[in-house]
């Protein structure tokens, strides 16, 4: 498989070094130890009860986390935003190059099951949302990213992919509705706009428009987008379109296009330049801004509601275990497809299967919320 990015960052110094926000840590998922470096923000250890939303971002093929953190300066953006950035390493192929496995090889790692893992394990010794979780990645990190959401078992509230289309063999698949923004460069050669073969896994790129349209039709968005035009550095030779789709009901967006005139298969803004690097936007505060947006409007996608609640409202429901709920207020459950689930008198424990789940209230004061169920 063709190189999808190989950054050569002079790494003068460890992590030790770094900010005390940023650690580096493992877990151990199928017989290997998986590392990957977390990054919190400064509000973490000021609010001792707060939860924080989540961002899994994957680095390139023949990259790894700690030149995805350098390339990205996500971290940044992410500390006075108030996420938990979390940076994973891949495995290495039989070429010694760390990649994701993203529907690549049948005997390589089950990443769809480590990430899944690694999640599940940051919620469980972290203060992570389980309701605020992102994926975002470069290049085979994008791609990885929308693998994610069509085979991964957690709740993803929402994806960036920078220079990364999914590949034919499975795409279009059963994805559940989520907020999606996408950047990709006109003149990306490695993973090209308009799509491309790639001999070595005899499988090709899914053209840039085919997998817009698919989030389009999948996030039910309206026809025709928002759109302007972007030139704030006129000496980089780049331009950019950002495309903005609403949903049907027009209450939000949950489709961004950032259509990079000219550029190469590189990440908006980087910290250093790699190819044709536009300097009109920051991929890193756009997916920020766009994840937080989606987070603090308390943001699902559905085909025919959108429940605006204010965040974490809990006054007639609350958690109990994982799985398991009561009902402080007689409350019906439905499904996002709007599939009736049940109705449930006060007081009445209930467990759901893993899924996310729509809880209207029968008290008409009361606004419905989101059950993600794991």
């Amino acid at each position: 498989m063709k190189r999808l990015i190989l950054l050569s960052i002079p790494l003068v110094f460890t992590l030790k070094s770094l900010s005390q926000q940023t650690q580096i840590d493992s877990i151990r998922v199928d017989s290997l130890w998986r590392r990957f470096i977390i990054f919190k923000p400064q509000d973490y250890d000021t609010n001792q009860t707060q939860l924080f939303p989540l961002i899994i971002n994957l680095h390139g093929y023949t990259s790894d986390a700690l030149q995805q953190m350098l390339y990205t300066n996500m971290n940044a953006f992410a500390d006075t935003s108030g996420f938990i950035v979390v940076y994973p390493y891949g495995t290495k192929d039989t070429t010694g190059y760390r990649y994701w496995n993203a529907g690549f090889s049948p005997i390589g790692a089950n990443d769809v099951f480590f990430l899944d893992s690694l999640v599940k394990h940051l919620i469980t010794t972290e203060r992570v949302d389980p309701h605020g979780v992102f994926f975002c990645g470069l290049s085979n990190g994008g791609i990885m990213s929308y693998y994610m959401s069509c085979f991964g078992k957690i709740k993803i509230r929402g994806i960036g992919s920078v220079a990364g289309t999914p590949l034919a063999s499975w795409f279009p698949c059963n994805a559940n509705p989520t907020p999606v923004i996408h950047f990709h460069g006109t003149a990306d050669n490695t993973v090209p706009y308009n799509g491309g073969f790639i001999p070595p896994l005899q499988d090709s790129f899914v053209a840039v428009e085919r997998t817009v349209n698919f989030w389009k039709k999948t996030n039910y968005c309206l026809e025709t987008p928002d759109s302007n035009f972007i030139d704030r550095d006129t000496t980089d030779g780049t331009q950019v379109i950002r495309y903005k789709w609403k949903h049907k009901t027009g209450n939000y967006y949950p489709l961004e296009f950032f259509k990079v005139l000219y550029g190469g298969h590189t990440w908006p803004g980087a910290s250093f330049t790699y190819d044709v690097t536009t300097r009109d936007i920051h991929a890193s505060s756009e997916i920020i801004r766009f994840f937080k947006y989606i987070y603090t409007h308390n943001i699902y996608v559905t085909g025919n509601n959108h429940p605006q609640t204010t965040h974490h409202q809990t006054n007639f429901i609350k958690r109990l275990t994982s799985n398991t709920f009561i009902a402080l207020s007689p409350l019906t459950i439905f499904s996002l497809d709007g599939r009736l689930i049940g109705s449930l008198p006060e007081n009445t424990v209930f467990s759901l299967p893993s899924g996310t789940f729509i809880a209207q209230p029968q008290i008409t004061d009361h606004h419905p919320t989101i059950l993600i169920s794991y």
